[in-house]
């Protein structure tokens, strides 16, 4: 059976939205009435539990609402029959709110994830995840957009790059903590030192070698020219000191 069956559903108190998607396109309709209780219960602390064959154990995805959030505006809201609900559909391991590429989030992570003892880093990167606008860059092709949004949004490696290189950046020496305190607790932004437009979908890629990270600030100045995206030294080299 299942596993996704076995989860406490919000109709008996529980904090799991759980819905069988359709078997073709994996598409799945979420209620307004439904997600409001369950941010009036619970906060952003719930989970999106969708799946599909009642006979596979672990085929479902347990997506945490923190990392969807921001696609649950009136502005996504479905027109028309359906004004109150919200419609998406899974695609590659990718949640795509109305079928569009624009407005995806990868969750290969949350596949057959019972999100048990995730650490306090894992958890605040998901969260983090959700309301990054920088790396809902636009390129030229469907291809390159996702690979971007994969390479640089996979919370695998996302979580292996910081593990290796810190959460100071690396071409300025910014520490969120040190500023903000407590609230810039383990936050930094990833980079791919490759170039998007030379990756192949099969690429794997190293968070020792092919990763870094850097701040908010000079991850823009990295990407100012993307058709000339600067490597970390080369922008270091430009800071201007006091």
């Amino acid at each position: 059976m299942n596993k996704a069956k076995k989860f406490e559903n919000w109709r008996r108190g529980g904090n799991h939205y759980v819905l069988r998607a359709t078997s073709d396109n994996k598409w799945v309709g979420f209620q307004e009435t439904v997600i409001n209780a369950l941010q009036s219960k619970f906060k952003d602390d719930f989970y999106l539990v969708i799946w599909t064959d009642g006979n596979k154990e672990s085929d479902f995805y347990k997506i945490p609402f923190r990392k969807v959030k921001h696609f649950f505006t009136e502005q996504h809201k479905t027109k028309g029959k359906y004004p109150d609900r919200w419609t998406a559909i899974i695609w590659e391991d990718q949640f795509l709110m109305h079928s569009n590429s624009q407005l995806a989030v990868d969750i290969k992570g949350d596949y057959g994830n019972l999100h048990s003892g995730n650490s306090d880093i894992e958890v605040r990167i998901n969260e983090d995840l959700a309301e990054f606008e920088l790396e809902n860059e636009y390129f030229e092709g469907q291809k390159k957009s996702r690979l971007s949004s994969f390479y640089e949004r996979n919370p695998k490696l996302r979580l292996a790059a910081i593990k290796i290189h810190g959460l100071s950046c690396k071409v300025c020496g910014f520490d969120f903590k040190d500023f903000y305190g407590d609230h810039g607790s383990g936050f930094i932004e990833v980079h791919h030192l490759k170039p998007v437009s030379t990756l192949e979908a099969s690429t794997k890629l190293s968070p020792e070698n092919d990763m870094t990270v850097v701040c908010s600030n000079c991850h823009r100045m990295l990407h100012r020219n993307r058709d000339m995206v600067l490597t970390p030294v080369q922008l270091k080299a430009l800071l201007q000191t006091p």
